[in-house]
């Protein structure tokens, strides 16, 4: 699990340094590309959290709520 929340934070720091390399790009590529990162970080928390299993607490439920958010919307 640590390994796809070293993999979630790889892909923020990637799109982040390409939102500041291209700051000139078009919104529509920019929007693209932290979309799919956003997409795909809430589809591996989803895993993490399938995988770890669950909790009666409210951190947990705040973690799953994210994680649908992020690849649903």
């Amino acid at each position: 699990m640590r390994l796809l929340a070293m993999i979630s934070s790889a892909i923020m720091v990637i799109v982040g340094t390409f939102c500041v390399a291209n700051s000139t790009a078009a919104f529509t590529s920019v929007a693209f590309v932290v979309g799919s990162a956003l997409l795909i970080m809430g589809i591996l928390e989803l895993v993490v959290f399938r995988n770890v299993g669950y909790e009666e607490n409210m951190i947990t439920k705040t973690y799953v709520v994210q994680a649908v958010i992020s690849a649903f919307f």
